[in-house]
């Protein structure tokens, strides 16, 4: 195996194996939570994480995406890590006086989609929000780190979330009894504690005063992914709000397992594009010949990996009944077929996403 070939594999494996068990904690924690969480604690968990995910997604102005395409137009390492001090820096500062909006606005906003005072912003709904932007801070680092091929840096700050987040949850849910509460606030402390080190011992590489001029270009790649953003989370989760304003949280908590089990095929080719992402765009910008080659091998895996997940999928879907005894849970599985099939075209229509986004 040439040496590009193997570098190719490991950051494959790597960022994408990191970023999709990252991504993919509710799925990892759903034996703990069908043995500890009521359906409609569920189907609450699922409707505050929504909420935030939608704030979220304004707050930090997807400048993420911005480090993921425009990482590239800079030519020297000092360049590149000015950008990302700017765009951290920048971010978190949009993060900051989201947060402070919806303090205020928090409450009227959830009691107008809740009618029925069964979520409510304090005090759970500030904890899902503080958690959402908190891993929203993260995000420019984590993109430049991946583009950067990091793989020591990335893993620790990975390893980290991940077996902090787990580790809490369980300890919150299971002997401390604290049932959706440990659920969320054992979410929220690992991104915030990762935050803290940072500024501890990163403060001069990433936080610099944001030169908005600077950033302008920045700024104006990423406004038009916000309502790409938005409009991707509401086809994929904005069901879940619909089911709250007619069903109790006990029938939206059996529909949100439904989904995070479909969810698992999306949350993993969400990390697999941003693990090839830097090598098919690097592919791209060669030669005619070079550049096709790259988009039938890059497209091949991808093909394959999605089918290979949707076959998983189904095969835990089969074995639910091993996990819980909860008939509302249960009922799930006549459906998760249907699901699974319906999810074979998005495979083809996420990769053509992927070159559309570079073109």
């Amino acid at each position: 195996m040439s040496g590009a070939a193997g570098g190719f594999w490991q950051s494959l494996l790597t960022y994408a194996g990191l970023d999709a068990l990252r991504r993919a904690s509710f799925v990892v924690l759903l034996p703990v939570y069908l043995a500890y969480l009521a359906p409609d604690s569920l189907g609450a968990l699922a409707l505050y994480n929504l909420m935030a995910a939608l704030v979220a997604i304004v707050a930090n102005g997807r400048l993420d995406a911005a480090m993921r395409r425009l990482y590239f137009d800079y030519d020297t390492a000092a360049e590149q890590e000015h950008y990302l001090s700017q765009l951290f820096s920048g971010s978190l500062a949009l993060i900051v006086a989201s947060l402070g909006v919806m303090c205020l606005l928090g409450p009227s906003l959830y009691s107008t989609v809740f009618p029925n005072d069964a979520i409510r912003f304090y005090p759970l709904g500030v904890i899902a929000l503080v958690t959402a932007c908190a891993n929203a801070a993260l995000l420019p680092l984590f993109a430049f780190l991946r583009n950067r091929r990091a793989l020591r840096e990335f893993s620790g700050y990975s390893l980290f979330l991940i077996i902090a987040n787990l580790a809490l949850q369980v300890v919150l849910i299971v002997p401390f009894g604290w049932g959706l509460r440990g659920a969320l606030v054992g979410a929220m402390l690992p991104p915030i504690t990762l935050l803290v080190v940072l500024f501890m011992t990163r403060r001069r590489r990433l936080l610099r005063r944001p030169d908005w001029p600077a950033l302008a270009p920045s700024i104006r790649f990423s406004l038009p992914l916000i309502a790409f953003a938005w409009l991707y989370l509401f086809e994929s989760r904005l069901d879940r709000i619909a089911l709250a304003q007619y069903f109790d949280l006990e029938t939206v908590g059996a529909y949100g397992l439904l989904a995070a089990l479909l969810g698992v095929c999306g949350m993993l080719l969400h990390a697999l594009d941003a693990s090839i992402r830097p090598w098919l765009y690097t592919a791209l910008g060669q030669a005619e010949q070079q550049a096709r080659h790259a988009v039938l091998v890059f497209g091949g895996l991808y093909i394959a990996t999605g089918l290979l997940v949707l076959a998983f999928v189904a095969l835990v879907g089969s074995t639910l009944g091993l996990l819980t005894r909860d008939d509302t849970y249960l009922q799930v599985r006549a459906w998760l077929p249907l699901g699974v099939t319906a999810l074979v075209p998005m495979l083809f229509t996420r990769f053509w996403g992927l070159l559309y986004l570079y073109a």
